[in-house]
């Protein structure tokens, strides 16, 4: 008895953890996404840097950034049927993903830009929900928009890494299942 007392103490502990870290990744979020609406791609788009810019190396091309608060993002993502706004990090990390989406790998200018993000119900939780044609937006940090339309949904193995790769895709958003034994993906044309 004292053993089941025990265990579902620890899962309401592991339960209250998970949502104050999802609490305060929406309210990072948040204000970065407001940062970068107000404060830098207005601005850059016309000309304009009030804000650190960085270079990150692409294979062919170069993509940019912007620090705001400790943290380097290179734009928006918009996904209005799942009601999302969110920013996007520059890289990725177990812990960076607890912040906001981020580049998995490529590069929206190369058209094969990977973006993971944390199944967080105000992150990727809802993609899931996602629909054939759902329209999704990028915003650079210099405040080139790029269009894309889902056009292929797909649940890969949790432990298939090199699954996220295949494929010729302009986008690709993907979120792993509670308890990580599938990824939910969402490919963009």
């Amino acid at each position: 008895m004292l053993v089941g007392v025990l265990l579902l103490a620890g899962a309401a502990m592991l339960i209250f953890n998970n949502r104050r870290e999802e609490e305060a990744a929406q309210i990072t979020a948040d204000m970065a996404v407001h940062v970068l609406r107000e404060s830098v791609i207005p601005q850059n788009s016309n000309g304009n840097t009030s804000a650190q810019i960085n270079k990150l190396t692409t294979t062919v091309r170069q993509m940019q950034s912007v620090v705001i608060d400790e943290h380097e993002y290179i734009g928006l993502l918009e996904y209005p049927a799942l009601g999302l706004s969110l920013p996007v990090l520059s890289g990725w990390s177990d812990d960076l993903l607890k912040v906001s989406p981020c580049r998995y790998k490529g590069s929206v200018l190369e058209n094969n830009m990977i973006l993971a993000g944390h199944n967080y119900k105000r992150h990727f939780g809802m993609l899931a929900q996602a629909q054939l044609g759902d329209a999704v937006t990028f915003t650079g940090v210099l405040g080139d928009v790029y269009h894309f339309t889902v056009v292929e949904l797909e649940t890969i193995d949790g432990s298939d890494t090199s699954a996220m790769l295949e494929g010729d895709w302009a986008l690709t958003l993907f979120t792993c299942t509670p308890g990580g034994k599938a990824r939910v993906t969402a490919r963009c044309a």
